[in-house]
């Protein structure tokens, strides 16, 4: 078939193909093609082009039909990837407007919304700018609305940069390899063609299935040419459907699934269920086209329950697309929507929430609701409920308070950077986490240290140390750290009532030591925040791990049954050694420090020692607030150690500010206000000091200090810190002197002692135990009673004795006479007065 002057009109080319399409498509040369369609007797007609050749277009429907496949796909899957990079531009655009709208409406639209971004150009759909049987670009121009370029050409137009990619005209979706042409019968997909694909007659074609249907793309307005389903054409193609009212996830599964209806209408079977073999087979086998791939994976919202076969697409899921497509015009799915409505049991379980400091489970809210409201409210009702809609903040302050809260809560980060040393130190009290004897008894108990810390440099001075936190421990710790480096600007303690409002520490400016020294006491603003001293808190954490080498640990996460067993072995350890047992108290050492499997301190003065080498190490370790240095060993950088921070600050000019040791003592001494007394004055525990000047100042206040460890003077000052006399102290007769430590430790054992003698009388309470009750065990010569209870009164009845003295026979028995009986008097007289009274007998022990 041949005609010289013969020009088709665009609605026939899409029946057609030229040599150039079928050669792209089955990654073959064009003379190769044309030397295969003249041995093949491919039957054509032969179009007139601007010059003396004319081109031929083969009839797709008299091609082979693996040829007729290869064509037919390949123009489907461009089309699908033109149609895709619409969208991409569409929604760029859609974007750009948006952020323009909001720039005019005084909005500052964000760069990365895309409002000042260049569009890429594999975003912009290719310029149509050739059509076939036009003469010239402006008849193109004023033809434009009315005439449609073929879909080959739209489609070769529009992927430029693809076919820079891939030169060779290869495509993932289409039967073109880069070694050449292979059947897609061979392949495994000739069972997909059951009959010829389209007919010369256009009659025929629509009973097939298949026809060629035009339209003006709804998007953008261009002519287009879409292979399309008969039966879904309505649906596909033509309508124009209005998004601008949907968000970007709801228009993502709707975009996705018009390119999915796309691919199966324009499927060269004209069939729904070939095609969707075809496509299930091609997506196990990855050679859909990637725009095919992305739609497929995105045109659901969200993915649940169990798939009940191995498809990806199922007959079932495209017909539910058709109605909603008929129902709304768009294939957004129905989301439905989450239940806002505030119901009654939703205040009662705010309340159980708002207040749930013993965290009670949740099945327990469950449980009391459904007794209230019944049984309609689940278990998974009341999780749904806490974990989406009620605040989480809220259910943290439900359960938690005080420090808790605070660990669960913002804070507000804070830097040491332009501090000098000693600006600023920080303190606070730790007990240990393990025993040690006592000084006195050698009893095991747990001792109260008191650190400070320098915040420009993490350096720790010397601690102090005692048996529980009281004034003394405080000030000796403060002492420490003035003797070391000089007196601090600040220092800040925890809300501890020894320190705040205490006029020992503050407030007053002859006895209080702050106000002596210059020293700035504060604490923090809220009463259990530990993160406002978190600089001391996080040492007491390291200090806990540093003691979990010692036997007698006794902290968190330590193992029950072996800290009491320990305990056990330690309280022996104290008996033997109260006995002398030393080499029993050596096997017991040795046992404990097995079974604690650590160090036993044998002493006192070695758990202080252990502590001051712990304090060392602590200066000696890199700290990763102070800023990187060099190692001179390894020549690897590390932070530095509070001791060498210290150093450099020392080395660029800092000194410390030292006190005389006069002033030093003095500031340390504790001061009583007292009133002289018969030229006497008396600061704690009944000891009297005594001096000649004091008797100017009889009935007078003055303020008394005193060496809570030293008992044998103390310096007088008038209420201007003025020093009186030094008055010794007045040595009684027939009584010992104490130090006022010695004196306080003996109130305290005097409280304890009183503590301990409740204890007993209420667990007698408790036990029903009181002084009636009590059975006296002392033998009674007296006949015992049986009471027998008739319900009315009593009856007594008496029992008869058991005499335990073997019984005397006659024989035995003699007659005793009157002389004899006199005489035995007599001498058991004589030996009363020999013996001594008891009374005198226990006053001689």
């Amino acid at each position: 078939m041949a005609g010289s002057d013969y020009v088709m009109s665009e609605i026939d080319k899409a029946l057609y193909a030229d040599t150039k399409e079928i050669a792209d498509v089955l990654g073959k040369h064009k003379r190769t093609i044309e030397r295969i369609a003249g041995d093949s007797g491919w039957q054509y007609i032969e179009e007139a082009t601007q010059g003396k050749y004319k081109k031929r277009l083969y009839i797709i429907a008299k091609l082979p039909q693996d040829i007729q496949y290869a064509v037919l796909c390949k123009r489907r899957d461009d089309d699908i990837t033109q149609f895709y990079n619409e969208q991409l531009y569409n929604e760029q655009q859609a974007r750009i407007k948006s952020n323009e709208s909001s720039q005019s409406d005084g909005i500052q639209a964000s760069p990365d919304a895309g409002g000042n971004a260049e569009i890429p150009d594999r975003l912009r759909p290719a310029a149509r700018n050739s059509v076939r049987g036009q003469s010239s670009l402006a008849d193109m121009a004023n033809q434009r609305s009315s005439v449609r370029t073929t879909g080959k050409q739209r489609r070769n137009d529009c992927l430029t940069e693809q076919a820079e990619k891939n030169p060779m005209g290869q495509d993932s979706g289409g039967a073109a390899m880069a070694d050449g042409y292979r059947s897609p019968c061979d392949a495994g997909l000739d069972r997909f063609l059951s009959g010829p694909v389209c007919e010369e007659d256009p009659e025929r074609a629509r009973d097939t299935g298949f026809e060629a249907s035009y339209s003006l793309d709804a998007t953008l307005g261009q002519p287009g040419v879409r292979l399309v389903d008969q039966n879904t054409a309505r649906e596909v193609v033509g309508q124009e459907t209005n998004l601008s009212g949907f968000s970007q996830k709801q228009r993502s599964p709707h975009n996705a699934i018009t390119i999915i209806m796309r691919w199966l209408a324009a499927h060269p079977s004209g069939k729904q269920a070939k095609a969707l073999r075809d496509l299930n087979h091609q997506y196990a086998a990855k050679k859909l086209p990637s725009t095919m791939m992305d739609a497929l994976d995105h045109c659901k919202q969200k993915s649940s329950g169990k798939a009940k076969t191995h498809d990806i697409l199922v007959k079932s899921t495209v017909e539910n697309w058709k109605v909603r497509f008929k129902e709304k015009g768009n294939y957004i799915p129905d989301v439905r929507q989450k239940d806002r409505t505030i119901k009654p049991w939703h205040v009662d379980l705010v309340a159980m929430l708002e207040k749930n400091p013993q965290k009670k489970p949740v099945i327990w809210m469950v449980e009391q609701l459904q007794a209230k409201y019944g049984k309609g409210i689940s278990e998974y009702m009341v999780y749904r409920y806490i974990n989406g809609d009620f605040s989480q903040g809220d259910l943290i302050k439900g359960e938690n308070s005080g420090m808790q809260l605070r660990a669960k809560q913002a804070y507000q980060p804070r830097t040491s950077a332009g501090l000098l040393p000693w600006e600023e130190v920080h303190a606070d009290g730790w007990a240990t986490h393990f025993t040690a004897p006592h000084p006195v008894t050698g009893d095991f108990v747990t001792y109260e240290v008191w650190d400070f810390h320098d915040v420009a440099t993490r350096y720790v001075p010397p601690f102090g140390i005692g048996l529980t936190e009281c004034f003394e421990v405080i000030a000796k710790g403060v002492e420490n750290a003035v003797r070391d480096h000089g007196v601090m600007c600040i220092l800040q303690t925890d809300s501890t009532k020894i320190v705040k409002n205490n006029a020992k520490f503050t407030g007053d400016p002859v006895k209080s030591i702050s106000d002596k020294a210059g020293i700035t006491i504060v604490h923090p603003k809220t009463v259990g925040n530990a993160q406002a001293n978190g600089i001391a808190e996080n040492f007491h954490a390291w200090l806990d791990k540093e003691s979990r080498v010692l036997a007698t640990y006794q902290a968190r996460g330590q193992d029950s049954l072996t800290l009491r067993n320990v305990k056990k072995i330690t309280a022996k350890m104290v008996k033997a050694a109260n006995m002398g047992e030393l080499e029993l108290w050596d096997k017991l050492k040795a046992q404990a420090e097995k079974v604690g499997g650590g160090v036993v301190f044998i002493s006192y003065h070695e758990a202080v020692s252990w502590l001051e080498n712990i304090r060392i190490k602590w200066n000696n370790k890199p700290h990763r607030a102070l800023k990187k240095v060099r190692d001179n060993e390894t020549q690897k950088l590390r932070h530095q150690t509070p001791l060498e921070c210290l150093n450099e600050f020392k080395a660029n000019g800092w000194e410390p500010v030292m006190m005389d040791e006069a002033i030093l003592v003095d500031l340390f001494l504790v001061h009583k206000l007292v009133t002289v007394k018969r030229g006497m004055v008396k600061p704690y525990g009944g000891m009297m000091f005594r001096h000649p000047e004091l008797a100017h100042w009889e009935g007078k206040k003055v303020h008394v200090a005193y060496d809570s460890m030293n008992y044998e003077q103390v310096w007088v000052k008038d209420l201007k810190g003025r020093l009186i006399c030094i008055a010794p102290f007045l040595e009684p007769t027939g009584y010992r002197s104490v130090s006022a430590y010695e004196a306080a430790e003996e109130e305290r054992a005097k409280a304890q002692i009183r503590n301990k003698e409740r204890q007993i009388e209420t667990i007698k309470a408790k036990a029903g135990i009181v002084e009636h009750n009590v059975i006296d065990a002392t033998p009674s010569r007296g006949r015992l009673k049986v009471v027998q209870d008739d319900g009315v009164g009593a009856i007594e009845t008496p029992l008869k004795p058991v005499d335990f003295e073997p019984a005397q026979t006659e024989d035995e028995a003699a007659p005793m006479g009157l002389l004899e009986l006199w005489g035995m008097l007599l001498s058991e007289e004589d030996d009363d007065e020999e013996e001594l009274d008891p009374k005198d007998r226990t006053a001689g022990l």
